[in-house]
């Protein structure tokens, strides 16, 4: 059985719903930095399934083929498709939320509003590969 990468969407809404009204705290900054990550991985494994049913995306397992950007450029290849394009914009924002979740010692400002933005995007681009 394969890994349903769905679910770390539906945990990243747990977790909005769970830290939501709470007061900022180093657990709940967390906890909502895990969530951002979290949702953005759930659109990662989307995006390259989809490429890889769809455009005929080959991961390279070897090499550096399968990288984000690498997965943003399958989509910014489908000139035609403005669903696509749309789908690489919302990829490289939520990366980079991703990113700074992961790696900013510094505020990242309101994480919750940020954490609520980031699941609007990834169940945009849910509506959009399914």
């Amino acid at each position: 059985m394969s890994f349903d990468w769905d679910c770390y969407l539906v945990l990243a809404k747990k977790i909005k719903k769970l830290t939501g009204g709470k007061p900022d705290n180093n657990n709940n900054e967390a906890f909502k930095r895990t969530a951002i990550s979290r949702a953005y991985y759930a659109m990662f494994h989307l995006a390259v399934a989809y490429a890889r049913d769809n455009f005929g995306y080959v991961p390279n397992k070897n090499g550096p083929n399968q990288s984000h950007s690498d997965v943003r450029a399958e989509y910014q290849k489908q000139l035609g498709n403005p669903d696509h394009q749309e789908v690489k914009k919302i990829l490289a924002k939520m990366h980079k939320a991703r990113i700074d979740s992961d790696y900013k010692a510094d505020s990242l400002g309101n994480t919750q509003s940020l954490l609520g933005s980031i699941i609007l995007d990834a169940d945009k681009i849910k509506g959009i590969l399914r």
